[in-house]
């Protein structure tokens, strides 16, 4: 009698989640697992192969049409370039952006960075594997996802933890084209892209400006066109590098939320939302129109990091066409705000302001942190 009621219980709670895929469940990816207050969780856990169109009821080459066409069900609209669109709505890695670039592995379901529908969450270890797909990108491409890193309290194990990888590390060989390692100690994003060059044997390393700590969420956005690799944080751009050597691409399955050879070591949790791969170099425009809702009604162009821990000059001579030293109604009025999100600010930060350029000599000797705002025409 009590396993019809917890069989009951785990069908109900299906229904109200899932109205229409009720007749597609089985109970081999219902998972009860130990909650940390000793009550009993249900989590939907992922653990299925590569989808496949064999194990789909019902294949039409056409429209659904319901009600006399008040109701039609139709593929989504075609961006330019998108080649692998992960919202986590669904209960398996399924692609949205129509290629068939269908994942496999385990992830639970969490809160989506809109509110709507949900993200995945990875913990202990858990990863989806995409396997390799010759036209899913080559020299140029652009990876873009929301990230929402939660404490961890343990804050045991690799102090570099990936997020992406596409390639296989294996003793002393590195494939990496590319990979997002997130470093646990300085909290800033390594990224690294493969090449000729022999400087680093794991690849040519671009390190984030930016700061990434729990209990927020960011949107990155990594762009490599042609030698040039950039990163973009919350729609603004962090940094870049130009690559000395030429790429090292490899013909390995691409990695999302951790890597076979660390998932006992990197556990830590973290929530991925609307990860999307390109097979083309977006410009900030796009980046910028996509995710704006990160910065509330904040506009993107408002601000760009000028330095970190330089001179007044240096400050001064960071700020790109267009920009100047932010005055302080500047910072006050967005400045401030958008550098904590970026974990740009601690306590003893100092901040280059526009009325100290007007004489320099008197901050000989002091650095601090240079931010740039956008001059209104």
């Amino acid at each position: 009698m009590k396993s019809r009621n917890n069989k009951m219980k785990i069908i109900l709670i299906i229904t109200i989640s899932f109205p229409s895929l009720i007749l597609s469940l089985t109970m081999k990816n219902i998972d009860t697992l130990q909650s940390p207050n000793n009550e009993r969780e249900l989590h939907i856990i992922i653990n299925n192969g590569f989808f496949s169109l064999n194990e789909c009821d019902i294949i039409t080459e056409g429209p659904i049409c319901t009600f006399n066409g008040k109701k039609i069900i139709l593929p989504n609209a075609e961006l330019n370039g998108l080649k692998l669109y992960y919202s986590f709505d669904q209960i398996r890695a399924i692609d949205e952006s129509g290629n068939g670039n269908h994942g496999k592995g385990e992830f639970f379901s969490g809160p989506s960075f809109t509110g709507i529908g949900n993200s995945a969450f990875f913990k202990n270890g858990l990863f989806i594997e995409i396997p390799y797909n010759k036209f899913l990108y080559d020299n140029d491409f652009t990876f873009t996802f929301y990230l929402f890193i939660m404490d961890d309290p343990n804050n045991e194990g690799e102090r570099f933890c990936p997020f992406i990888q596409k390639g296989f590390d294996k003793d002393n060989n590195y494939e990496r084209y590319p990979a997002i390692y997130y470093d646990r100690q300085e909290k800033n994003l390594n990224i690294y892209i493969k090449t000729n060059n022999n400087d680093d044997i794991q690849g040519e390393k671009l390190i984030s400006l930016s700061k990434f700590f729990p209990q927020k969420w960011y949107h990155i956005s990594l762009v490599k066109e042609n030698k040039n690799l950039k990163l973009y944080v919350n729609t603004i751009p962090d940094n870049s590098i130009t690559l000395k050597g030429e790429i090292e691409n490899n013909e390995s399955n691409i990695y999302l939320g951790n890597v076979p050879w660390l998932n006992d070591t990197c556990k830590i949790p973290f929530y991925i939302d609307h990860f999307k791969i390109y097979n083309i170099p977006l410009n900030i425009n796009f980046i910028q129109a996509e995710a704006s809702s990160i910065l509330g009604l904040i506009q993107p162009n408002f601000l760009r990091i000028g330095c970190l821990d330089c001179t007044l000059n240096e400050a001064k001579n960071s700020c790109e066409e267009n920009y100047r030293l932010c005055t302080s109604l500047e910072l006050h009025s967005a400045g401030f705000q958008i550098a904590r999100n970026l974990g740009l600010l601690s306590w003893d930060t100092h901040l280059w302001t526009y009325s100290a350029t007007q004489d320099t000599n008197i901050y000989s000797g002091l650095k601090g942190l240079g931010l740039c705002c956008e001059i209104l025409k």
